[in-house]
């Protein structure tokens, strides 16, 4: 009985002091968070925030070896990762196969479910571009020249611009990473979408991490 209760109090002092030690870890990750994000604050109030960047997509790749070699060379910077989650859903509403196993290289592996994004973000897009009234135009509607007046048609090569806030806060994930917001107009539609990206630590790539409205429905072609 005395080695039962010995056992149960050192069980008991270990799962105290991994919960202070989770505890403490979550305050300095909240402290140098608050102090990156009032630094970033004060970058974007006078570089940079509400103007535009562009990156340039080129074309939809047709095969997962050209998105996958595509995906590394431009997701090295926040606007690239987004314009690739973008040919992804292109790629998907065309093709659902080949489209999930793109969206799942727009995603960090840590949060996939293997090599594809987990069951409710395919559900999601299934019921979105696969099930009742699917609008495979929506992808296309945020590229320059895209408009409903010309079938969402946009000019070539793909051309894509969005931009930062001055107030866009910073945000904690589980993973050791730093996380930027973007926000983007689709032709469709009347207010700017945001777009969540992260990028951790000692890595090259960023990957989607909140992708908001961007597959909200927007307005139907004229054409």
């Amino acid at each position: 009985m005395k080695t039962k209760l010995i056992t149960l109090l050192l069980t008991l002092a270990c799962f105290v002091n991994y919960a202070e030690a989770q505890s403490l870890d979550m305050l300095k990750r909240k402290a140098a968070s608050k102090a990156k994000q009032e630094t970033t604050r004060a970058i974007r109030k006078t570089v940079g925030a509400g103007v535009p960047k562009s990156v340039e997509l080129g074309s939809i790749p047709a095969t997962l070896e050209e998105f996958d070699a595509k995906y590394n060379v431009i997701a090295m910077t926040p606007e690239g990762a987004i314009a690739m989650f973008l040919a992804a859903m292109d790629i998907y509403a065309r093709n659902e196969e080949l489209g999930a196993k793109c969206f799942g290289l727009c995603f960090h592996p840590e949060n996939r479910n293997g090599d594809l994004p987990n069951n409710h973000f395919l559900s999601f897009m299934r019921s979105r571009f696969h099930y009742g009234d699917g609008q495979p135009w929506i992808a296309r509607s945020y590229f320059e020249g895209a408009k409903p007046d010309n079938g969402y048609t946009p000019k070539e090569p793909l051309t894509l611009k969005m931009k930062s806030r001055a107030n866009d806060d910073d945000y904690l994930t589980s993973m050791d990473a730093d996380v930027e917001k973007r926000w983007l107009q689709s032709s469709g539609a009347d207010s700017e979408r945001a777009v969540q990206v992260l990028r951790v630590r000692g890595e090259e790539l960023y990957y989607i991490f909140e992708y908001g409205g961007l597959p909200s429905q927007v307005r139907k072609p004229r054409r």
